[in-house]
This record gives C-alpha cells, structure tokens and sequence, in this order.
C-alpha cells in the first residue's frame, strides 16, 4: 500500500502541521539522495546547482527510484510545487525551514555556501552541512547564524539508507540539535547523534577500516576483490543488517559476555580503560535482557533479513 504524501516511515505526520519546506544546495549524489528522500516522503523541495539542469538530473533520479520506493511502500510527490530549482543559494535560505549544502569538501566552497544561507535563510531555519571530513566548528566560524549550523551526514546511497550522523559545532546550540533530531527523525531517518565532533563520523571510519584490509589483503594476494565483496555481502554484511559486532561479541561469550571473549585481547590491542567501558555497557545491557534472550531476538530478525532479500536482485551477478 503506497503511503500519504503527508506520511513519514516514521508514523503519520499532523495534519494540521505542514511539512518543512527542504532545500538542497548541490546536485551531486548526497544531495540528489537527500532530495529523493523527501520528496517520496511528501516533502517540497528546492534545489540549487551548479551543474547542468539540475531539475532534469532530479527528475530522472526521482524516476529511476520508483520501482525501489514502491517496494518500501512510497509514491511521489504529486504536488505540483513538489521540486522547485532556482538559480541562487539565497532563494533557498529564503525558501525553506530546513536546508542541506552538499557541495564538494572544500572548507572555502562550504563557507561561502554558508555566509550566503546565513544572509538569506530566517532566523529560524536551519542549516546543515553534509560534510564528511571537515569540521562544523571550521565551516560556521565567525557566522552570525553559527549556532543554528550543524553536521548532518547520510550514508550511501542517500536516497534509501536511513542512517544519518549528527554533530554539533562549537557554536552550534543545543537547541538547534535536538531540533535537527526531531526535523530528520520525523522523516523516517535513524538518527545517530554525537556529543561532539569528529573529522570523519562513525560509520566512514568503520566503512574506512574494512576498506583498508580489503586493500592490504587484496595486495599480499591473499584475496580477490569478489572475495572480499562476498564476504561482506553473503556474511558480515548480513548479520550487521540487525545486530553490531559488539553486541555479537558480547552474545558469543555465553555466560560471560563480552568480558570473556575480549580476555584474547592484550592490554597493547586493548587498553584496559577501554576494556572496562565496554563490558560495563554489557553488564548493564545484560541486566535488562539476558543474552538467550536477546540470541532469540537476533536470530528471529536475521530470519527476516534472509528471506527478505532471498529473492532479491544481486548487483553482483555478471
């Protein structure tokens, strides 16, 4: 059943509250992503772009992800003011109550994306960068706006992954976070939100580090590059899709978690400050669901995952 224009994944939304008008600065991937997720979700959208007709290039990447947005229950945007393509970033400041720049990782680019939002949006709207590997802190620096600028960064491909990670500036207030929370959440989005933040956020360096062994084992001749897509998409992947690898770890311990499997690692892979965090997260994580318990629940939704994708395309298939 196709969703109302007006209905997130994330639950019905108000009636009476309209949705917040989106606007996208830049046409690359994350940004067609982010505009291809609202505006399957009921959203108005306003883009700007450097590159060639940019509404032509959205209109196409709208369509082409019609038959993956059917599968997860969502129709278009039918409105008629559904995407809207200007010629300047300050008609999207002006435009729209949430904004995402997504242009190139250039501090400069970012910055004078952001002195003209911070010139043209209203006091209210927010700004967001979908930076990867520059700092908020460096971005809103010396801004009048600076404390209603944040990080918002999506996975890949945007469009469909709900994962965004969000973090704070040094100027960045308290306020704007939980608001940014709420605004990408009601979205139908997962929102991780860090306390502070960090040159790349969590799921790049996780993503970095298996691309780094790839690269090293790929080059002792030790795997091929099928093999090590295989392992990720036919193993770890699989399991990853419903459960982390600490919380894996911690359920292979049996009676004694987490703390008895990290008992191989040396103090040198392993600090013991570090050690001490991780099982006392578990040991409260144990006193509210047993690991039987939560083995069942992983088993159950794994389950689901296998059979849901059993009859999938596979993109690796020649």
């Amino acid at each position: 059943m196709m969703k109302n224009a007006n209905t997130t994944s994330a639950g019905p939304a108000d009636a009476d509250t309209p949705l917040p008008v989106i606007g996208i600065v830049g046409a690359g991937r994350i940004g067609l992503g982010w505009a291809v997720w609202y505006h399957y979700r009921g959203y108005r959208v306003v883009l700007t772009s450097t590159e060639p007709d940019p509404g032509a290039v959205l209109a196409a990447k709208i369509e082409a992800a019609a038959e993956p947005m059917a599968i997860l229950g969502l129709a278009p945007n039918a409105a008629a003011d559904a995407v809207t393509v200007v010629p300047t970033i300050g008609e999207v400041g002006a435009a729209a109550d949430i904004v995402h720049e997504c242009v190139p990782e250039k501090l400069e680019l970012k910055r004078d994306v952001f002195r003209q939002l911070d010139a043209s949006a209203g006091p209210d709207t927010l700004l967001l960068s979908s930076c990867s590997s520059l700092l908020m802190t460096d971005i809103q620096a010396g801004f009048d706006g600076a404390s209603r600028m944040a990080t918002a960064h999506p996975l890949e491909p945007a469009e469909y992954m709900p994962l965004v990670e969000i973090a704070p500036g040094k100027a960045t207030s308290r306020t704007t976070m939980d608001r940014v929370d709420a605004a990408i959440a009601a979205s139908g989005r997962s929102v991780l939100r860090m306390k502070t933040e960090m040159e790349v956020l969590i799921a790049n360096r996780l993503h970095t580090a298996i691309l780094r062994e790839a690269f090293w084992m790929i080059g002792q001749r030790e795997a091929t590059p099928d093999q090590i897509d295989q392992a990720v998409t036919r193993g770890i992947g699989r399991r990853y899709a419903i459960s982390g690898p600490l919380f894996n770890m911690d359920i292979a311990g049996g009676d004694a978690g987490i703390g008895g499997m990290l008992e191989s690692f040396s103090t040198e892979d392993l600090p013991d400050f570090m050690r001490r965090v991780i099982v006392r997260h578990f040991e409260r994580v144990r006193k509210a669901r047993g690991p039987a318990e939560r083995a069942r629940d992983r088993d159950l939704a794994l389950a689901h995952v296998l059979a849901a994708i059993a009859d999938a395309p596979d993109p690796h298939s020649a």
